[in-house]
């Protein structure tokens, strides 16, 4: 889709493929039983169109809306990454900086056993460390385990670091662990000050809100049950509330 000039077309040809995407979200929605969808539509690193279908409520009836807020899940770890080189473009730590220098150590074995773990292994998913830990979800009212707990539980070596493309959550709730030693700041706060704030995304945050979770969907498993809302101990790899 990012290779067409949707600007540039002529509004006959954008009204036609725009009536093409609606007919195959309505068609995919009915195929696989999805009750609503947002879609924004970027060129060039513009927002050219975005549009919401369905129900954000099956019960209720209630129309999905474009100002209705989603997890990004995995999307967040882009997010992450630029927070942390806005410390990089500070000068407050290099990419090429063993993690360990600025957040003390690795817990074991993984500090034992590979204490050259830089951040731009953890931001290209080359530092070795495993996956993690998918699906560790809790209700938003807490208890919630502390980052340091879950990186512990989580933390361990499943290959060389810089050896090659090995994709992890856990790397990535490290950096954030990072952002906030390096900061002195909570993870939420900083992202929302240098990072949310300035690119004008005032309907996003790492933190839960009772604000946001007012607008977000209802979940629903494939058997069309009710999900209830979550939340995840660390917020680096897959904890961003934004709209579409």
């Amino acid at each position: 889709l990012s290779a067409i000039p949707l600007q540039s077309l002529a509004s006959d040809s954008k009204s036609e493929f725009l009536a093409h995407l609606e007919n195959r979200t309505i068609h995919l929605m009915e195929r696989y039983d999805v009750p609503g969808v947002q879609i924004a539509l970027v060129v060039d690193g513009r927002l050219v169109w975005s549009d919401a279908f369905g129900l954000v409520d099956v019960e209720a009836g209630r129309a999905m809306t474009v100002d209705a807020v989603s997890r990004a899940e995995s999307i967040s770890k882009s997010v992450t990454a630029w927070g942390v080189m806005t410390l990089v473009e500070a000068g407050a730590i290099a990419l090429d900086d063993p993690v360990a220098e600025h957040i003390g150590s690795l817990p074991p074995p993984v500090g034992e056993i590979a204490p050259e773990i830089t951040i731009r292994h953890l931001l290209s998913h080359t530092s070795g460390v495993g996956m993690g830990t998918i699906g560790r979800e809790y209700p938003p009212e807490g208890p919630i385990p502390a980052l340091e707990d879950a990186l512990a539980a989580d933390l361990e070596m499943v290959g060389a670091p810089g050896g090659a493309f090995l994709y992890s959550n856990t790397g990535f709730n490290v950096l954030e662990l990072l952002i906030e030693r390096v900061t002195g700041q909570d993870f939420a706060g900083y992202m929302e000050t240098e990072v949310l704030g300035p690119l004008g995304m005032d309907d996003s945050s790492f933190r839960w809100s009772e604000d946001l979770a007012s607008r977000m969907p209802v979940g629903y498993d494939l058997g069309g049950g009710i999900v209830a809302p979550y939340v995840y101990p660390e917020k680096g790899s897959g904890g961003l509330l934004a709209t579409v």
